[in-house]
């Protein structure tokens, strides 16, 4: 899911976490091998997030991040892809 300016700031204000920016030279890389997503990484690896099936009186997008890949080393410097693996966490951001 590529996020919005607006879904970018809610996340960074909820969360503290931010994007790699779009003109980091590893984002052609990504965005050819995981598609059009805004990236995070984290002390885990590479997150995306994907918005959920919302319900009856959902006033915002609940969002759960999806782990796409995982470092292989301890100095946090490759990393491995693997099967998209979400985390038990929910997001909901304002509409």
């Amino acid at each position: 899911m590529k996020l919005s300016t607006q879904q970018i700031d809610q996340i960074e204000e909820r969360i503290g976490a931010q994007p790699i920016p779009e003109d980091n030279p590893v984002m052609p890389h990504l965005h050819s091998s995981f598609g059009e997503h805004t990236y995070y990484l984290s002390d885990d690896g590479l997150i995306v997030w994907e918005a959920l099936d919302s319900k009856e009186g959902d006033t915002g997008v609940n969002i759960c991040p999806v782990q796409l890949a995982s470092w292989v080393d301890d100095d946090k410097t490759q990393m491995a892809p693997h099967e998209p693996r979400p985390i038990d966490a929910v997001l909901t951001l304002d509409g």
